[in-house]
């Protein structure tokens, strides 16, 4: 399962969703194995019953470093017949020249291109 808001049941403070119990309920009456959740900008994780509750955030956005469990990642799901595992990878998020290079051909250049596919004129 997967959602923005978790449920108010992290050592951090959450925003108010309209029925966070209804959400615990149903993770409980279908079993759920895994929910996923994102708007904390860092990583928490706790187990409630049957279902795994991730946090997960902070793969590019800006983070409060003076919070616990703050820090660039993100999460690969390995899934087996017989078994889950979960591989928590970190990463420093200072941009190397390439990455800036292809964020501005894919955020920017391309989008401008599509835009305005007239004024661009190629010569072989």
């Amino acid at each position: 399962m997967f959602a923005h808001i978790p449920p108010p049941i992290f050592d951090f403070e959450t925003k108010v969703t309209e029925s966070p119990e209804k959400l615990l309920e149903l993770c409980e009456a279908y079993r759920v194995d895994y929910a996923f959740f994102g708007d904390y900008h860092g990583y928490r994780r706790t187990k409630l019953n049957y279902t795994n509750y991730i946090v997960t955030g902070g793969g590019g956005a800006h983070l409060i470093r003076s919070f616990y469990g703050r820090f660039h990642h993100f999460i690969v799901m390995e899934l087996g017949k017989d078994y889950t595992a979960e591989k928590i990878a970190a990463f420093d998020r200072t941009p190397h020249v390439a990455d800036i290079v292809e964020h501005s051909i894919l955020a920017e250049i391309n989008p401008w291109i599509i835009k305005h596919p007239k004024i661009i004129i190629l010569r072989i």
